[in-house]
């Protein structure tokens, strides 16, 4: 729940979905140790992992500038 709050956090300043996800799966791990729910933190970070690996395209669309807002019309 704290992470989808992150998640809504994030892209409601930046306005980027993608970002949102990024810094909520980043935070996800942080707050397992808070909370600490150790058995779930090494399954939070193995997800968060894998989300970036799979998410290349949409963090070099961030680095770039180039990567759509919430709201905004999609390039065709």
């Amino acid at each position: 729940v704290v992470a989808g709050l992150t998640w809504l956090a994030v892209a409601g300043l930046t306005r980027r979905s993608s970002m949102g996800a990024l810094a909520g799966f980043v935070a996800a791990p942080i707050y397992c140790v808070m909370f600490e729910a150790a058995i779930i933190t090494q399954f939070a970070i193995l997800i968060a992992v894998l989300v970036f690996v799979r998410h290349r395209s949409n963090i070099a669309r961030l680095i770039r500038g180039s990567e759509p807002k919430i709201g905004a019309s999609p390039d065709i």
